[in-house]
């Protein structure tokens, strides 16, 4: 029988990720730095108009999907969305929110990091 066979995903990039976030039908700026490592695993902060938060969460190398919680005091954010990772260009995520304070909204974040996405492999029994 073969062995595992290596799956190739891309890491995404580590660093400084902006743009913006919808937020009462109005788009305000935020700025997150976010850590990616290779266990699945994101964390980091992220500063807007209402205050800095911890962000922690998980994403998949395989689908690029993340969900990540944001807290802020009692605040509690949950995050949703996808990575876009396409050659020669900058990573971005683009994604939905929902607070314990019931907003909702939209998010869109481009990676300004120069930190480039590492190529890593997945094992996967076939």
């Amino acid at each position: 029988q073969p062995g595992p066979q290596q799956i190739p995903t891309e890491l995404p990039a580590s660093g400084v990720w902006t743009g913006s976030y919808q937020e009462n039908s109005r788009w305000c700026d935020c700025s997150m730095n976010l850590n990616f490592d290779c266990h699945g695993s994101v964390t980091g902060v992220n500063n807007d108009k209402d205050g800095m938060s911890q962000v922690c969460g998980k994403y998949s190398m395989v689908t690029k999907e993340v969900k990540w919680i944001e807290t802020r005091g009692e605040i509690r954010v949950v995050v949703i969305g996808c990575l876009q990772m396409p050659p020669g260009q900058a990573p971005s995520f683009e994604g939905s929110y929902r607070s314990n304070s019931n907003y909702t909204g939209q998010i869109k974040v481009t990676c300004t990091a120069a930190t480039t996405p590492v190529v890593h492999g997945l094992p996967m029994a076939v």
